[in-house]
């Protein structure tokens, strides 16, 4: 696709501030839930995979995004007591909190670190990280300075850490030998406990009696503090575990893949087995035997309250979940089309991306690429040569016949009508009648090709794997096979003008000042990863979209690169702007963000000074509110700024709106279309 996008109205800042994005979709966002802590019956934390900190008031019903003190995955929570807390990630990332989460600072290290697994406090100044090969640290200032710790013949990957008291501690790795410690963690030592599994997570109800438990359903116990270990294993249907949460030295429960949480009542002689969701159960906090918190490896925030009975999903949807949405698209100011796998889903906006409707489905195959080509025609290819077409701004689609089985990359409209697709085996194919017919063209590769663009009819270029990059002047009559030092895939091409073109590729980004006839690898920042999309803003200034989420920009028209603030820790596909500049982000997850909106999805802009039927009381309201005949409705809370504070499903018993502070607020309920403004007065 040819991605050079053009804001006109406005001109955008050289970097993407965090506050300026916002996600329309799942909400209250859609990153790996890495885990949970609470710190009291009520309050509690969730680290995410995009650095994202959203707490909960009322004991895991609704959360909200609380802070983003980094871009690197957060993989682990502790906190100390109410006020201070630690959490840690990939990177050497360890964030901290001293004011219950309303802030938090990242800690540099002056020692070398790797991708932290867990973060554990004894008090106020006494810690440790674990982390794999063996990586193990210890501050005594809270934080402030790390010293390594040397555990003799040890360099197992180090999963997970816990203290049941001041002086025992214990680690599990990802091997026969468990980590221990009987002096607080002044020395630790390896012992083998004979089971050679792979161990996620480990819980001590004493000094004595503990647990460890990982992949293929293992899980070991010890009654004599580690010295020796008996077999609780599932044997059954190998679930693999990922994360711990136990009462009582009878009472406990493990979470795993397939949605699946595991209880015992008896010391771990016998599991039962309920599911509390989907995918991996990464994080598992239980109140008592009936109330459980949950997250998983998609984002989803899990509750129930009768012990797996019956369970809530306190994240929410506009359009149905899991769907890799690889493109998306705008017509006008509130016309956009995205769309990915789940066999062709398509969906349109036409409110500027508050609520989305599914178009009818023409073919079952992943949507890989779209092109818009006027006001209201776009095209969008697919597997196996299918290329699909609307002339309503997407609500409606028809199948056109491309002479190919190949599967279909990219497309590029320099002009509306002239349309070029590439992809599997070297295919190109152009169309002179905005897509209705296709001619093949000569490429002289069977390289996968996955990115084309044209600059006008004639000049083009196509790239794709092991570096291939090929150009014509001829409308693709003949295409020349051009020599660059790239040999790694590349995955997109832009043309800013005539001369400057731009490649995007696994952690590079080549430049052409001469049309594409000779190339200059660029030097990106170092946790960029795949490059996915390229956009260009009227600023000059150039965006690049990695797959892990990263985000580049160049403020010189690619000459050179600086790290962007990122919002998602996910695969970036899609990014489209409208005419006033508001930019759209789609990608893994059912993943819809965007910069600059002000919508009553993430942002409310207008409200009716009436309550347009929606009856909220009390009003004022002190600490809970009600919404009269609502149940089950998707809710947005937010301020009169339209910065959106609480979502989640209502329910009868209300909505916590304590830990809001006295003001005026606006109340949403964007699937009746309504919404309505309350008072929180407390005293």
């Amino acid at each position: 696709m040819k991605k050079k996008l053009l804001i006109t109205l406005i001109t955008l800042l050289p970097i993407f501030a965090f506050a300026q994005w916002q996600w329309l979709n799942p909400l209250p966002q859609g990153d790996e839930i890495g885990d949970l802590f609470f710190v009291d019956a009520t309050t509690g934390f969730a680290a995410t995979g995009s650095g994202l900190i959203l707490k909960s008031s009322d004991a895991g019903m609704t959360w909200q995004i609380q802070a983003k003190p980094t871009s690197n995955s957060l993989t682990a929570i502790h906190f100390v007591n109410s006020t201070l807390g630690f959490a840690c990630g990939t990177n050497g990332t360890l964030v901290k909190t001293t004011d219950g989460g309303n802030t938090w600072n990242v800690i540099t290290f002056t020692i070398s670190t790797g991708d932290f697994n867990d973060v554990f406090f004894l008090n106020e100044t006494t810690g440790f990280i674990c982390a794999d090969y063996g990586y193990l640290i210890r501050t005594d200032d809270g934080g402030a300075t790390w010293t390594k710790i040397k555990v003799t013949g040890s360099s197992d990957n180090y999963t997970c850490i816990y203290f049941p008291n001041a002086t025992d501690g214990y680690i599990s790795t990802e091997s026969e030998y468990a980590i221990m410690t009987i002096n607080g963690g002044t020395t630790w030592e390896e012992v083998s406990t004979t089971f050679n599994d792979d161990f996620q997570c480990v819980w001590f109800a004493n000094e004595n009696t503990g647990w460890m438990a990982g992949d293929y359903g293992a899980i070991i116990k010890t009654i004599d503090g580690g010295a020796t270990w008996t077999d609780q294993s599932i044997k059954t249907s190998h679930p693999y575990f990922e994360d711990c949460s136990f009462l009582s030295a009878t009472t406990g429960f493990l979470s795993a893949n397939n949605g699946e949480v595991w209880k015992t009542t008896d010391g771990g002689d016998n599991w039962t087995k309920f599911v509390i969701g989907k995918n991996y159960i990464n994080a598992i906090w239980a109140f008592d035997t009936n109330n459980i918190a949950a997250g998983n490896s998609s984002g989803r925030l899990y509750r129930t309250t009768d012990g797996g009975d019956n369970v809530t999903d306190f994240t929410t949807d506009i359009i149905p979940s899991d769907i890799m949405l690889y493109d998306i698209i705008c017509f006008d100011e509130n016309s956009l089309v995205t769309g990915g796998s789940n066999e062709g889903s398509i969906f349109y906006s036409t409110n500027g991306g508050d609520t989305w409707s599914s178009a009818p489905k023409v073919i079952y195959r992943t949507i890989l690429d779209m092109e818009r080509l006027n006001n209201t025609t776009a095209l969008a290819c697919s597997e196996v040569g299918l290329i699909i077409k609307t002339t309503d701004k997407g609500a409606n689609w028809a199948k056109k016949t491309s002479g190919t089985n190949s599967y279909l990359y990219a497309l590029s409209s320099p002009d509306g009508n002239t349309v070029y697709t590439c992809g599997q085996s070297g295919t190109i194919l152009k169309s002179s009648d905005a897509g209705e017919n296709w001619t093949k063209q000569t490429s002289g590769t069977t390289n996968m090709l996955y990115g084309i663009s044209f600059h006008d009819a004639n000049n083009g270029i196509a790239v794709g794997m092991s570096g291939k990059i090929l150009r014509t002047t001829n409308g693709g009559t003949t295409w020349t096979d051009v020599n660059s030092t790239a040999y790694r895939t590349l995955y997109n091409v832009m043309h800013l003008n005539a001369d400057t073109v731009l490649i995007a590729g696994n952690s590079s980004l080549y430049f052409s000042s001469n049309g594409g006839a000779n190339w200059t690898e660029k030097t990106m920042t170092e946790e960029i990863g795949i490059l996915k999309k390229l956009v260009e803003t009227a600023s000059d200034t150039i965006y690049a979209f990695g797959a892990m989420g990263r985000i580049n920009y160049s403020a010189d028209r690619g000459v050179t690169w600086k790290t962007a603030e990122s919002f998602t820790g996910r695969e970036i596909s899609g990014v489209t702007i409208t005419p006033s500049g508001i930019l759209f982000a789609t990608g893994a997850n059912s993943m819809i963000a965007a910069k600059g909106k002000k919508s009553s999805t993430g942002m409310v802009s207008n409200y009716t000074d009436e309550n347009d039927g929606l009856l909220i009381y009390p009003n004022p309201a002190k600490n809970k509110l009600q919404i009269r005949n609502s149940d089950n409705q998707l809710y947005i809370i937010t301020d009169l700024s339209g910065k959106m504070l609480i979502s989640g499903r209502y329910y009868p018993s209300g909505i916590d709106i304590s830990h809001l502070n006295d003001g005026m607020y606006v109340c949403i309920l964007p699937e009746k279309g309504k919404s309505g403004k309350f008072v929180l007065h407390k005293n």
